[in-house]
């Protein structure tokens, strides 16, 4: 089929048929055609199929849509460079979607772990590429929940973890007690602690 028949075929697609065929097309051709759909969701589409490009990603990364560009952001096939763009987004659910992406470099993940959203703070405190140096930091914040995702993440210091076993909050210090990686000694102090819930985690986890 030639370029223009295709075009004319596409043309007369519904939605729904639109978003089908970019979900499932191994077409190059295909693909680029729909990339520049006027309906963000067909767009969105393309970027979700493992087939895409990764220059057709780095141009949709640009998109003037929201949700095309969080979709391109969470795509584990987009380029570092671009994820490093998509970090600066003006909006804050296409910086977490580039907070989540395992694929995102060391230094932009350390970039947003200071970034003003708690739950871009919150993404990358969970991300196991997080640097240990950033995650120091975010055992810090001033949202609990971002503390409670930095005792989660597996890549923690036992240093941190230690710290964060005094922390004022009792969900970050029950955290602590499921991190494998706390020490017998921490989990030994936290058996003692006045939360029912925190002492029994950590009697459970020594056993």
């Amino acid at each position: 089929m030639n370029n223009e028949n295709l075009l004319s075929k596409i043309s007369k697609m519904s939605e729904e048929e639109l978003k089908d065929l970019a979900r499932s097309t191994s077409d190059v051709e295909i693909l680029n055609i729909l990339a520049e759909n006027e309906n963000y969701k067909v767009r969105c589409t393309v970027v979700g199929n493992k087939n895409t490009p990764v220059e057709k990603l780095t141009v949709l990364a640009q998109d003037e849509n929201l949700w095309v560009r969080q979709t391109v952001a969470l795509n584990e096939n987009t380029s570092v460079d671009a994820l490093a763009m998509l970090a600066q987004d003006e909006k804050w659910q296409v910086r977490s979607a580039v907070a989540k992406n395992k694929n995102t470099s060391v230094s932009t993940l350390a970039m947003l772990a200071s970034d003003k959203e708690a739950w871009i703070r919150w993404a990358v405190a969970r991300n196991e590429n997080t640097p240990k140096e950033a995650l120091a930091v975010l055992a810090k914040d001033i949202d609990w929940r971002v503390r409670v995702a930095v005792a989660e993440n597996e890549s923690i210091s036992a240093d941190v973890l230690a710290m964060l076993a005094k922390d004022k909050d009792s969900d970050v210090r029950r955290t602590v007690a499921n991190n494998r990686n706390t020490s017998a000694d921490v989990l030994a102090v936290l058996t003692m602690d006045k939360n029912v819930l925190v002492s029994k985690t950590a009697e459970d986890a020594l056993k």
